[in-house]
């Protein structure tokens, strides 16, 4: 896979998007690199931007995602983007 964008959260999570999906690392690098699950799985991920307790990731087919913690739950929404 074809690695598009590199982004890192606060707590120092590096985040990869790729033509194969987001890829995610732990801050301690221990267990490498992870398939992030929730998007589709066919995303193409062209651009990642933590933002506090959210993560927004751009795709280039599948639109606009928005992962967040809800009770301990990660959830993602796909935000509808009107012109």
């Amino acid at each position: 896979a074809a690695v598009l964008c590199l982004a890192a959260d606060d707590g120092h999570t590096l985040f990869a998007g790729t033509t194969s999906g987001l890829f995610e690392m732990d801050p301690t690098g221990g267990a490498g690199w992870a398939r992030v699950t929730g998007l589709p799985a066919d995303a193409i991920v062209t651009c990642v931007l933590p933002a506090g307790d959210r993560l927004l990731v751009g795709t280039a087919t599948r639109g606009l995602w928005v992962r967040r913690q809800v009770n301990g739950t990660v959830q993602w929404q796909q935000v509808t983007v009107t012109s």
